[in-house]
């Protein structure tokens, strides 16, 4: 890792609209970037509008989560984040091992244990194939991600956020939560912990991504794109929100509301933003665009 970073401003927010009055709103967040030694979170702020209450906290995977609760009667909701970061690039060499040689700590059981999702029972046969005989970690690795980056189709509307792996194998298609809950699967079977990691591509602004790190020995979690085909991410390119088993540990926002009617997400953006500035909520929510907040009642 290098000693200067690269200074960025995050921002995310969310507007839900309701069709009758809401009198409480409760919800989880994980919408602020994940601090680690390659990505230093500088500042971060979350906010609710109408105003209400909020705890925050660390999970089981080291997200920051965000726990909001509004008892404002209110037909709109809006959610924002923001944040300053310091991203800093991975080294341009990784040294390599047998995947024979590979251990499993105490520690990182729960990324190479089955999920609802990522069951990689039913991949272990396919795994080994595409790994072949005597691979090292780094090979096993990059077979798998080149793998899953070939043969499964890019395709929006074929699948949803409760597709298996397995499922995805069978369609051949999907996006890029798809395609790395299957490149989760095929490296867990061959036992590299592996983790989902929800985030953004800095330079594309407007939707979330998603890609996975794998757990080196000696390099700790290195990131892969089974979906842009690159095999350890170099530069600093993406900004990490949230790791977990699967997408169910990483979903941005997750809650409940009391009304008579129901509710739906209207609009939701995120962005970064690259050079130095601390940037403030009302900064998020202009990239809404026009909202009615203010007329909740």
């Amino acid at each position: 890792m290098t000693t200067s970073g690269l200074q960025v401003s995050y921002l995310y927010a969310a507007r839900y609209v309701y069709d009758g009055i809401v009198v409480q709103n409760d919800n989880t967040v994980r919408i602020t970037p994940y601090s680690d030694p390659r990505q230093v979170v500088l500042s971060h702020t979350v906010g609710v509008r109408p105003n209400g209450t909020q705890a925050e906290y660390r999970d089981q995977h080291g997200n920051t989560v965000h726990r909001l609760r509004v008892t404002e009667y209110h037909r709109e909701l809006l959610l924002m984040a923001v944040a300053v970061v310091s991203l800093h690039p991975w080294e341009s060499s990784v040294p390599d091992m047998p995947l024979a040689a590979l251990t499993l700590n105490e520690d990182l059981e729960d990324y190479v244990a089955p999920t609802v999702i990522v069951d990689p029972g039913f991949g272990a046969t396919l795994a080994h194939r595409i790994a072949g005989s005597d691979a090292t970690l780094m090979e096993a690795v990059t077979r798998v991600n080149d793998w899953v980056y070939q043969r499964i189709e890019y395709r929006k509307g074929v699948t949803t956020i409760n597709t298996t792996a397995a499922e995805v194998l069978a369609i051949g298609k999907g996006v890029c939560q798809d395609k790395t809950h299957l490149t989760l699967a095929l490296l867990r079977a061959l036992g590299i912990p592996s983790r989902y990691v929800s985030g953004l591509l800095a330079k594309q602004p407007g939707d979330t991504h998603a890609w996975i790190e794998f757990h080196h020995p000696a390099a700790g979690w290195l990131p892969i794109d089974p979906t842009k085909g690159r095999a350890v991410l170099l530069g600093a390119d993406y900004l990490k929100l949230a790791v977990g088993r699967d997408y169910t540990d990483v979903s941005p926002v997750t809650g409940s509301f009391l009304s008579g009617a129901g509710g739906r997400l209207d609009k939701v953006f995120s962005q970064v933003k690259f050079g130095s500035g601390q940037p403030s909520l009302d900064d998020a929510v202009a990239l809404l665009g026009p909202t009615a907040v203010g007329r909740n009642a």
